[in-house]
């Protein structure tokens, strides 16, 4: 039986989030995995609903099974992100399609460049356009554009993930790109129900009555705002030596970082201080909170799997993922989760992230909470 899988952060869970996996049922697939953010998201900030929360929202708006993914893939560069995900998905032993939105709606299109992608020759032409000094996404797209007239579709968000998902299944999940629907991927205009608007109205209070459905509210969310002094209090004590550890950080750009932490009074002065056309926003920011929760160690092969959530209709499912699955499953942490490095991360930022909450919850949340379970 064909399964689908979707990767997701539900930043938060919204209209936009239930038409795809109404979508996903559509083309056929009686079960659905998510593979879903923890505490923290790609973005380099903290989610803005807790985990539970979104597990629940997932469920109830169709997934069968919400799997975690793990913080080090999370807080990586688009490749790393995609990579963590999908090596989950493939580690479940069940899962067989990917789908995921896509501004451009168009598989074959996002195949065809992560077949470009793939050309001999593309190495050499993304380091001669590094060497113009631009960005890595900017030279990426320049070196693309000499073998795939679709280059352009690095520039939208979503496409652009679609590819890294196709290069990182390389085969083993059928892809399937589907169409988003209102509000592009950063939009705040008024009437969108992008994520982005749903947080801005959520951090000035305003109602996302319409944005969101009745079963995924939105209470208690933090913001990287909340965090700000406590981030700026930890990032002061380190040195050029301690960011050269963390991933991304290379051609000196440790002795900016270094600088900007102790100059900065903000964290938006730090990184406007780091960021240039070769070192973006999004990873100066994710730079930055890996410095603040200590995960200096690149994403790596995942350790586990992780459920999050399940619905009790879907046993069928897990009891096939247990049969077939190449790691180990983690369902009770307290329980099956003892030895793995990266679960400690997980639960470690998880605590760090609820002390920021507007109701404040004791340590140690994740070992007595999960999973999620609903009819």
């Amino acid at each position: 039986m064909p399964i689908a899988g979707i990767i997701a952060e539900y930043n938060p869970f919204h209209n936009g989030h239930a038409y795809q996996l109404r979508r996903v049922r559509a083309l056929g697939f009686e079960r659905t995995v998510v593979i879903l953010s923890g505490a923290f998201v790609q973005r380099g900030e903290p989610a803005v609903c807790d985990k539970r929360a979104r597990v629940e929202a997932a469920l109830r708006g169709g997934a069968d099974l919400v799997l975690e993914l793990p913080l080090r893939g999370v807080l990586s560069s688009a490749q790393g992100f995609a990579q963590s995900a999908v090596e989950v998905l493939c580690a479940t032993g069940v899962v067989t399609d990917l789908c995921f939105g896509s501004e451009c709606g168009d598989t074959k299109r996002l195949e065809s460049v992560a077949q470009a992608l793939c050309h001999p020759d593309f190495d050499a032409a993304l380091v001669a356009e590094l060497a113009k000094g631009v960005s890595y996404p900017v030279a990426r797209q320049a070196a693309l554009a000499r073998f795939c007239a679709d280059a352009p579709l690095l520039k939208n968000p979503n496409d652009l993930l679609g590819i890294e998902y196709i290069l990182a299944a390389k085969g083993r999940l059928k892809a399937h790109a589907i169409a988003r629907i209102g509000a592009a991927h950063d939009s705040t205009e008024d009437g969108s129900f992008g994520a982005t608007r749903c947080r801005e109205l959520l951090k000035n209070g305003e109602s996302l009555e319409g944005l969101v459905p009745d079963f995924a509210p939105v209470e208690n969310a933090v913001f990287v705002s909340d965090m700000e002094r406590a981030m700026l209090a930890r990032l002061r004590r380190l040195d050029a030596a301690y960011f050269a550890k963390i991933p991304d950080v290379s051609e000196g750009l440790e002795n900016k970082l270094a600088s900007a932490v102790r100059e900065g009074c903000s964290l938006d002065e730090i990184v406007d201080a780091v960021k240039s056309k070769r070192y973006t926003r999004s990873r100066i920011c994710r730079i930055l909170m890996r410095a603040y929760l200590d995960v200096t160690s690149p994403a790596g092969s995942p350790e586990y799997i992780r459920i999050l959530g399940f619905r009790k209709t879907s046993s069928d499912l897990l009891r096939h993922m247990r049969e077939r699955a190449t790691l180990p499953i983690v369902q009770h942490p307290a329980v099956d989760g003892k030895g793995f490095v990266t679960l400690a991360e997980e639960m470690t930022a998880n605590d760090m992230r609820a002390v920021f909450a507007q109701t404040v919850s004791a340590a140690g949340s994740d070992y007595r909470e999960f999973p999620v379970v609903i009819e």
